[in-house]
């Protein structure tokens, strides 16, 4: 049996979709197969979230997972195709960029199931006006997510959950 694709997409690739792969890979267990993707890429993930995700989650970044050199990264286009569902990574802080929009756009042509995560939502449970923004890239109800409070990660496992196609035995 094929495991599931989950395919982490975002502007850049130099930290939200690499440590967004991590902790999927980390809380998957055999269910799917993770991986991530981006417009750009960059050689270093941020030190910073390295340290966090060992301290918060127990995943030795270092060993388990590294910045990606190039021809490892699949571009969002291929990425998008091989993918079963799809978490786009936003950044709630800086809101909506041009990048975001294009991407936005193919995650709508591919008729895939999108599951939109604004990051950096630090004031989960407040009202939070910026995110209402990002109702306007059309792919349904934004989650917020604070990964460096470890906030609203489990809504979005079980949304990856609700929408991976059902295991054919």
């Amino acid at each position: 049996m094929e495991k599931k694709k989950i395919a982490f997409v975002c502007v850049h690739n130099s930290c939200r979709s690499q440590i967004a792969e991590a902790l999927g890979n980390h809380l998957r267990g055999n269910d799917f197969e993770c991986y991530s993707c981006g417009t750009e890429t960059k050689l270093q993930i941020n030190q910073d979230a390295v340290r966090l995700m060992k301290e918060l989650y127990g995943i030795d970044m270092e060993e388990k997972q590294f910045s990606k050199t190039y021809d490892k990264i699949p571009t969002p286009d291929i990425a998008i195709s091989m993918a079963d569902v799809i978490i786009f990574l936003t950044d709630a802080k800086q809101g909506i960029t041009s990048a975001d929009t294009e991407i936005a756009l193919m995650l709508r042509k591919s008729k895939k199931p999108v599951i939109l995560v604004c990051n950096k939502a630090d004031n989960y449970g407040k009202d939070a006006p910026e995110i209402y923004e990002f109702y306007n890239l059309g792919l349904g109800d934004p989650f917020r997510v604070s990964s460096v409070n470890a906030i609203g990660i489990g809504d979005v496992l079980d949304e990856i959950y609700d929408k991976l196609p059902p295991k054919q035995e």
